[in-house]
């Protein structure tokens, strides 16, 4: 039922979160070397938040096209499909952010 857009944006966000939960968060560094110790703490808590955000979506989406796999009545499938539509949109703007966000905190901690 996924269009190739969808299942693209899907895939995406799907390596995104993968490649994101698979690496270890580096060591905070010494403020001696430059870096803004507050602003990088804050930059990963920012991508932790958005990480759990991403995966309670997940789960919804889950549950949405489960449910319209055995919805019976008309009305009923109609607004699973919106509730899908509706989440797929809204996973693809989270992925969106969560990039952006991951590219402060590397922004943040490398200096």
């Amino acid at each position: 039922m996924l269009t190739a857009p969808r299942a693209c944006v899907l895939a995406l966000f799907v390596a995104l979160a993968g490649a994101a939960a698979a690496q270890p968060a580096p060591a905070p560094a010494a403020a001696s070397a430059g870096v803004d110790v507050k602003s990088c703490e804050q930059a990963r808590k920012k991508v932790a938040r958005e990480q759990r955000t991403a995966a309670e979506v997940a789960d919804t989406l889950t549950k949405a096209r489960r449910a319209r796999e055995t919805c019976v009545s008309r009305s009923a499938c109609a607004r699973y499909d919106e509730a899908i539509r509706d989440t797929e949109r809204r996973q693809a703007r989270q992925a969106t952010r969560l990039g952006r966000f991951e590219q402060e905190v590397a922004a943040a901690c490398a200096r």
